[in-house]
């Protein structure tokens, strides 16, 4: 299997077109899967139809043979193959494709099996997934210094991740911070959990704390981290809980991008 002809790309012009989805972003598309490959999905703002100017664009791409692009400018490529796609279902990231993604390229028709064979998340799993996973907010003094950008990201994660499950679990699905907030009459929870650099504040300690006390508000008491710092989280959890561990490295990370979060297997909410 191949990616898109000249002749594909044409229909996948007027679809991102039809969502005022700006030139340079699907020139930077179309120069990031330079490849093969059997499937691509548009998600998140852009395909809700809700995006604003400034809005990344979120896709996925389903086996692809190629270089790997870099995660610099406003185009995300999530990459899977289709053992990968299929474990997402019963998840809120596969519940997400299947609601508001927009198929762009599908050859063979694999995307499109796979997505109907999402299903669902159950009532519940994925706050408690959430819950399962906030000791990496629980860190030391030290930790709180050091790694307060990838803290703060993570805590964002998981606020947002948690939001939308109760969404999900009040019957009114959505993924839209802006909405959520609206719904929630608290304007500033858009701007703190913003995915834009520009828009949120900065990472603080206080900004962390903040994140902190609005996810305890939504999913209860955060769980304690049974290690005392980061790094003996990391360690102390691989052998038993190894999702745990692979998620609390994500913590060590610069705060530089979004979390790569199709690169830590079994890690999807």
């Amino acid at each position: 299997m191949q990616g898109p002809t000249e002749a594909d790309w044409a229909p996948i012009e007027g679809t991102l077109r039809s969502r005022q989805v700006p030139p340079a972003l699907r020139a930077e598309l179309r120069g990031k899967l330079a490849g093969r490959y059997d499937g691509l999905l548009l998600y998140g703002s852009w395909a809700r139809r809700d995006a604003e100017d400034d809005s990344d664009l979120d896709t996925l791409v389903l086996n692809f043979r190629g270089l790997r692009p870099d995660r610099a400018g406003r185009v995300s490529v999530a990459h899977y193959n289709e053992v990968e796609l299929k474990d997402v279902s019963e998840t809120l990231f596969g519940y997400h494709l299947v609601r508001d993604g927009v198929i762009l390229f599908d050859r063979a028709g694999q995307l499109s099996t796979i997505l109907e064979s999402i299903k669902r998340p159950a009532p519940g799993t994925v706050t408690e997934r959430v819950r399962s996973l906030t000791p990496v907010l629980d860190v030391s003094p030290e930790d709180r210094s050091m790694y307060i950008e990838g803290l703060t990201q993570v805590a964002r994660y998981l606020l947002r991740s948690a939001l939308y499950a109760e969404a999900l679990d009040q019957g009114e699905p959505c993924f839209s911070v802006r909405e959520i907030a609206e719904r929630k009459q608290d304007l500033g929870m858009a701007v703190v959990l913003s995915s834009h650099a520009s828009v949120r504040p900065a990472a603080s300690p206080a900004v962390f704390n903040d994140l902190q006390v609005r996810l305890s508000t939504v999913i209860g008491p955060l769980p304690p981290n049974p290690y005392g710092d980061l790094h003996a989280l990391i360690e102390g959890a691989w052998k038993g809980n190894r999702e745990l561990s692979n998620f609390a490295t994500l913590a060590l990370s610069d705060g530089a991008d979004e979390l790569p979060y199709d690169e830590l297997a079994k890690v999807t909410l």
